[in-house]
């Protein structure tokens, strides 16, 4: 009477028949530790650091440049014969043009690439700039249009700059790139109105 197999004391059916070095070898493959590859990039790190840095700087534009301006507000209320609340009407369209531009600026960025559209921002925000030192106290539309380009081209730069760490960056490098990147933003709000009262008080408001 043939035994049988499933009836042997430690002894798998499925390995009958099949030789020793076989199944080594299959033991040894599956225990061997296995080397994941970096994914390749064209950026070595310092050069990914240096690109963060430089789009954490664009990302100060504009909580700088929204919080830089209040100070100013009873200034204004002065030098352009207007009430406090419609000074407070250039708040109110700064953050909304704040929240929107960006998803017209990152979706043409996506289109176009994010370089161009970066230096199209910062070209919208120094134009409004000086328009806004340049804008004449009897012209308060003037003022009012001029800030909503300011809050369009200082808000995307945050927006783009996001996108750009996911471009140059893999998954795992990203949490140290967002640290440094996410500097700018925090930081704006911290010395905006400090430069914002020292300029008014000192120079004035343009």
């Amino acid at each position: 009477m043939q035994n049988d197999p499933r009836s042997i004391e430690g002894t798998d059916p499925t390995t009958i028949g099949t030789p020793r070095s076989a199944l080594e070898g299959q033991a040894g493959s599956l225990g061997a530790p296995q080397e994941i590859e970096k994914p390749y990039s064209v950026y070595s790190t310092k050069e990914k650091w240096f690109i963060v840095a430089l789009i954490a700087f664009a990302g100060l534009f504009s909580p700088l440049t929204a919080n830089i301006y209040l100070p100013a507000i009873p200034v204004l209320t002065v030098d352009f014969n207007k009430s406090t609340e419609l000074i407070n009407i250039t708040v109110t369209v700064y953050m909304i043009f704040q929240g929107l531009s960006p998803m017209l600026f990152g979706t043409m960025a996506d289109q176009v690439g994010r370089r161009p559209m970066f230096a199209a921002c910062l070209l919208i925000l120094s134009l409004s700039c000086i328009g806004l030192a340049l804008v004449p106290t009897s012209a308060y539309w003037l003022l009012v249009v001029l800030r909503c380009l300011q809050a369009a081209g200082s808000a995307s730069t945050i927006a783009l700059g996001a996108g750009s760490i996911g471009d140059i960056a893999a998954p795992a490098e990203r949490g140290g790139f967002y640290g440094l990147y996410n500097l700018g933003p925090m930081f704006g709000p911290c010395i905006g109105p400090v430069i914002g009262g020292a300029l008014s008080n000192g120079l004035g408001w343009r």
